[in-house]
């Protein structure tokens, strides 16, 4: 195993990008945002400077995307940020809350519409926002709040589909999940209800994915539910309340899709693979033990783990074998590298892991025993735990 360092500033990476020409930007929990260049050399880094009118709005970065201009946005916990990486002294356009702009400056996650490129969805602590990234319009989307449920404008996740010829938007919030027609403007929102059996488990909704069958499958803090799309209307099942699978009772820590009838769902206690066809579930008993906190899963049958501080893992289905990855770092022992908060893979198909506390770490040739492993972390001599 070999081992190179690169020092940052910070050690808590909250999220990863590998844009169109193979950098690697780096949103942290402090210290903003950095570039690495494709060779992985040079290292940039923009953080919050109350002084400089074309900074970066905050330190927190909770998202990147590229949209199809080549312009990286970056959403934090106080605004949103449009940067040009060909016009890099021209720094950071900033959206802040305000009229005819964002609802709320707390964004949770940014996404390009699956449907229209030009659109960019903004989910933030005050609702649901979309920008055009060619015009830099922004509109707002506009449902009615549930009064009784705190937060429930907040907007956490949302999905497209195209049904009879309707665009339709689901809407994940911390009250219940939003119907919106993107054509009449309606809505309809499904919450948790004590005497509906039928009902989402819960209001919170932390993931959302819509299967190619036409199901809704959201992730919540307390199991899974789901919402089948039947003729423009939906028909709410909580099946936790129709069968006896153990993953509709666990807390939901990462989903990943499998194949075109499985997905893959990590639990404080183990990874089930839930057939969507058939609803049944295959516990992986090899991972019973792990506390889940991400999963991606690669071309190869190969699932690459990060839990809750046990640490890096690799597992194949074909062969039912299991690989501890360890990463220690060279200079003095730490904990970090156990709480594994995203997972990547660049275009090189080396891995990109975000550790929580322990910086970035590209693992290179991530299937041979003999693979190695480059560091970016704080250049701050002193261990977290």
């Amino acid at each position: 195993m070999e081992i190179e360092e690169i020092t940052i500033n910070n050690n808590s990476v909250t999220s990863i990008y590998v844009d169109k020409k193979k950098n690697v930007w780096v949103g942290t929990y402090q210290q903003g945002l950095f570039k690495f260049d494709q060779s992985g050399k040079k290292l940039d880094q923009w953080d919050y400077n109350p002084d400089n009118p074309t900074g970066i709005s905050n330190n927190f970065i909770t998202s990147i995307v590229e949209d199809d201009n080549g312009i990286i946005w970056i959403s934090t916990y106080y605004g949103l940020n449009e940067f040009n990486p060909e016009e890099p002294n021209k720094g950071f356009k900033k959206y802040f809350a305000g009229n005819n702009s964002i609802n709320n400056n707390l964004i949770w996650e940014i996404r390009l519409s699956s449907i229209d490129k030009k659109r960019l969805w903004i989910c933030n602590a005050g609702g649901l926002n979309f920008i055009d990234v060619n015009s830099k319009k922004i509109s707002s989307i506009n449902f009615p709040e549930e009064k009784s449920i705190q937060f429930s404008g907040s907007v956490g996740d949302v999905v497209e589909s195209i049904e009879n010829d309707k665009e339709i938007l689901y809407i994940g919030t911390y009250g219940g999940i939003v119907r919106y027609d993107l054509n009449s403007g309606k809505s309809i929102r499904y919450t948790q209800q004590k005497d509906n059996p039928k009902g989402i488990i819960s209001n919170q909704i932390n993931q959302l994915i819509l299967d190619n069958s036409g199901v809704l499958w959201l992730a919540t803090e307390y199991g899974i539910s789901s919402l089948s799309v039947r003729y423009n209307f939906l028909l709410p099942t909580n099946l936790s309340s129709q069968t006896k699978l153990k993953v509709f009772n666990k807390d939901i820590k990462a989903i990943a899709k499998y194949d075109k009838e499985n997905v893959l769902v990590g639990t404080e206690s183990g990874l089930y693979k839930l057939n969507l066809k058939e609803f049944n579930e295959t516990e992986i008993t090899k991972l019973a033990e792990l506390n889940i906190w991400s999963l991606y899963k690669d071309d190869n049958d190969n699932l690459w783990v990060g839990t809750y501080g046990q640490g890096l893992y690799n597992y194949n289905f074909r062969n039912n074998k299991l690989r501890k990855i360890s990463i220690e770092y060279p200079l003095f022992k730490t904990l970090a590298y156990n709480y594994i908060k995203d997972i990547k893979k660049d275009s090189d198909g080396n891995l990109l892991i975000a550790s929580w506390g322990g910086g970035l770490v590209k693992l290179i040739n991530p299937y041979s025993e003999k693979y190695e492993l480059k560091f970016w972390r704080s250049n701050k001599n002193n261990p977290e735990h």
